[in-house]
Order: C-alpha cells, then sequence, then structure tokens
C-alpha cells in the first residue's frame, strides 16, 4: 500500500476555512442519512420489495440464521450477502422483525457511505472537494434508491470506501497504529469483496506506488493483507464445506462470463431435477441471445467460461466492437435495474444515470486524465481516485456492462469532479492576466 500526501499549493478555494468546509461536509452528511432514513424506512421500504435478487438473498440468508436445509445453491451467489442478512434474521426471527432489522442494517450503512467517502476524498486529495464530494454522494438519487432494495450495492460501497479510507490511512502511520489501522481496513475490505468480488481489483490497487520513490508501509501491508485474506480464505472454506468442494466466496464467475461475451438475452439451465433461469436486465432491454443447456448445472465455471470462449472465438476481429458496446452498456444505454420496474422511479433514474453517463463521466475522465498530466498538487491524489473509477473497464469487459456494476463507482467519479471544481480559482488566477 502507499501514502499519498494532498497538495496544499495555493490552496484557496473560494476562500473557504478547512473548518469550513468540514462543517459543509458534515451537514451533507446529515442531509444524507436523513433523506435515506425517509427512503427506506417510509417511503420504499425494502421489506415490502422481496423479489428476483432479494428474494434469493433472503432465501439463504433465513437458511444459513436457521443453520438448516443449507444446500450446494447456497454457495452460487456471493456468500458476504447472505452471511450479512443472516445477522438480523438470527437475532430477532425471519420475520418481520428480522426484516426492519435488516433494514436499520442497511441505513445504517447507505447513511455511512457519504462520510466515507468524505474521509477518502479529505485524504487524497483537498478538504474543499471531500466536502462537494460528501454532498453529490449524500443525494445521489442511484445511491439513495439503491439502498430501499436488499442488494449488494448500499452494504458493498460503505464497506470499500471505509476500507480504502483506513487502508491509505494506515501508511501514514508508524508501528502498532500502522498495523492495527491496516487490520482494520482489511476486515473491512474482506467484507466487501465478500459481499461483491468485483471489489477485489480496488483493494489490490490500493498497494499501487501512485507516487514515484515511496516505500511500502510494512506494517500497514502485513495487517491489511494478513486480515483480509483470512477471513476470504474463511468464507471459502464455509463455501467449500457446504458444497462439499473446493469452492472461492461464488460460483457464478463462469455464467457471468459467459452472459457478457454471448450477449446473453435468456439462459436456461436445467437437469432432471433443478432449474435455473438468468435474464441480464441489459439485454432484456437492449436484445440479446437465447440459450438453453440441459444436463448443466448452474455453477458448472468451466462449462460457460467455454461456452463464451467460444463466442470470443466466432467474434474475432470484431471483438472490439463488441468491447465498445459493453463499455457503452456500462454508461446509460439501459435502464437501471431493479429501479426500471418502477415507471415513477424509472424516469427519475433514467434522467440522472443518462446525464452522468452520456455526459459527466467521460467529461470527469478525460480532465482527470489532463489534470494528471499537468501535475497539479493533488495529481496523486486524483491518479488513486482515477485507478479505482477505471475499475468498471475491466470489469466491463470481462463479464459485462450494466449501469448496477457502474452504480457503487461513481464515488469516485463525483471525487474527481469535485477535486476540479475545487481548483478552478487557482486555475483563474494562473490564467488571469497580471496588471
Amino acid at each position: 500500500m502507499v501514502g499519498i500526501r494532498r497538495g496544499r499549493a495555493n490552496y484557496d478555494p473560494m476562500r473557504f476555512s478547512e473548518r469550513h468546509w468540514d462543517r459543509f461536509a458534515l451537514i451533507s452528511i446529515g442531509v444524507g442519512a436523513a433523506a435515506r432514513a425517509v427512503w427506506i424506512f417510509w417511503v420504499h421500504k425494502p421489506l415490502d420489495y422481496v423479489y428476483s435478487d432479494m428474494s434469493v438473498y433472503l432465501t439463504y440468508a433465513k437458511q444459513i440464521a436457521d443453520w438448516q436445509g443449507l444446500g450446494v445453491y447456497t454457495t452460487f451467489q456471493p456468500q458476504g450477502m447472505h452471511l450479512l442478512l443472516a445477522v438480523p434474521l438470527a437475532v430477532l426471527g425471519d420475520g418481520r422483525a428480522g426484516l426492519w432489522g435488516a433494514a436499520a442494517i442497511w441505513w445504517v450503512l447507505a447513511a455511512a457511505t457519504p462520510f466515507f467517502a468524505w474521509r477518502l476524498t479529505r485524504l487524497l486529495v483537498t478538504p474543499a472537494a471531500a466536502a462537494l464530494t460528501a454532498l453529490f454522494v449524500a443525494i445521489w438519487p442511484l445511491t439513495v434508491t439503491y439502498s430501499g432494495y436488499f442488494l449488494s450495492e448500499s452494504p458493498g460501497l460503505a464497506f470499500l470506501l471505509a476500507s480504502l479510507w483506513l487502508g491509505y490511512a494506515a501508511q501514514r502511520q508508524e508501528g502498532r497504529t500502522a498495523l492495527l489501522l491496516g487490520a482494520l481496513a482489511g476486515a473491512l475490505g474482506a467484507a466487501a469483496v465478500a459481499i461483491r468480488p468485483q471489489y477485489l481489483l480496488n483493494l489490490v490497487l490500493v498497494a499501487l506506488p501512485f507516487l514515484p520513490r515511496r516505500r511500502l508501509n510494512s506494517l500497514a501491508v502485513a495487517g491489511f493483507a494478513a486480515v483480509a485474506i483470512t477471513l476470504l480464505l474463511a468464507v471459502s472454506a464455509f463455501n467449500t464445506a457446504i458444497a462439499g468442494r473446493p469452492t472461492t466466496l461464488s460460483r457464478e464467475g463462469g455464467v457471468t462470463f459467459f452472459l457478457g461475451q454471448c450477449r446473453v438475452r435468456q439462459v436456461d439451465v436445467r437437469t432432471a431435477t433443478t432449474g435455473w433461469t438468468i435474464e441480464p436486465p441489459v439485454y432484456v432491454q437492449n436484445g440479446g441471445n437465447y440459450y438453453s443447456f440441459r444436463g448443466h448445472q448452474i455453477w458448472e465455471d468451466g462449462f460457460f467460461y467455454r461456452q463464451g470462449l467460444d463466442c470470443l472465438e466466432h467474434d474475432g476481429w470484431r471483438w472490439p466492437v463488441h468491447a465498445a458496446r459493453v463499455l457503452a452498456d456500462m454508461t446509460a444505454t439501459s435502464s437501471p435495474w431493479p429501479q426500471v420496474g418502477q415507471p415513477t422511479l424509472s424516469t427519475v433514474i433514467d434522467w440522472t444515470n443518462a446525464v452522468y453517463g452520456y455526459g459527466l463521466l467521460p467529461l470527469v475522465i478525460l480532465i482527470a486524465f489532463v489534470r494528471i498530466a499537468r501535475r497539479v498538487p493533488t495529481a496523486a491524489g486524483e491518479k488513486a481516485l482515477l485507478a479505482h473509477l477505471l475499475c468498471i473497464v475491466p470489469l466491463a469487459l470481462v463479464y459485462f456492462g450494466d449501469p448496477r456494476f457502474r452504480a457503487t463507482y461513481d464515488v469516485f467519479g463525483f471525487a474527481l469532479l469535485a477535486a476540479a471544481l475545487t481548483d478552478l480559482p487557482r486555475l483563474i488566477r494562473r490564467l488571469a492576466p497580471r496588471t
């Protein structure tokens, strides 16, 4: 892991002091927490929207909470979601009380997300940029609305941001403090990856030297890696015990690879006693192919990876066209799921997602590259934020593009946007003619 110091040269955005920007951030975080409370406990109770993925997560969480009926199907999706939901169900029961307990956990994690975004951005760039990031994340409709479903977006993002914040903070410490902070960051990072394995790449990025000639903090790295690896191995061991064969965090990698490389609108996978049907929302909306496989299980990674590789071979020289399409699908070529199923909500989400996906996202990436190339005072921190944001690229190319997959990375885009906005006064002063 690498420590990154924010630049202080010419730091005078809009003449506010750090204390004023921090106060603004705390107010924004409070607004975000209140908005999520109204959304989760009154307007859009997640326990009233239990279907599709949400129903699957809760079904297996109940089995874990009751410690009975655990079968191989439990290992297909990321086990972290089941384990997290199982906690309130085990304590409060699997009825309405347990679901309200799960909703309370979702609110705590969703409300904490702007706080973690603030602390991470404050560490990497400036207090002004961090305050604006907190505001953007607090009011961003996609982040707010996802908290109203028992899906992995809210808890996964909260754990990821907390892990990145403490991981970078550990680099600035020495001795036992560095070790303990690194260990805590590793635990939170393991929770994020257990919920959404795609975040593993973000954790790896924490160790890259974004500043030249900066040495790694060995104690922070040791604490981070030891705890993260131990916890992820424990989850894998839990899956292995259930499946009766060596298993990782989930068993959906092969079929997800197949869905993206073959642009699958619907796939039916059936045996004499089991059956799965998967319909990726992005291809349901944009069109895709239909497949049916008999005599196979949905978790047969080897089989589905071969199917995906066959599609890659069939694309041949046309694969760059496929790559461009999946990257576009990551933005706004389709409506985010599951909001798309609610017409009133879908209208708001479609507009905000289109503005970000077609406008802000490419603009922010371009500006970030220019600022890093020009070596602005906060270039090192912005380089780290850009690297975390661009994790959406391999995610789309290896699997497939979906605005739902991208949504949790929007926080890094907002941080880069905030860094550019708060640096405008310095740029204006630099370009203004001297008299």
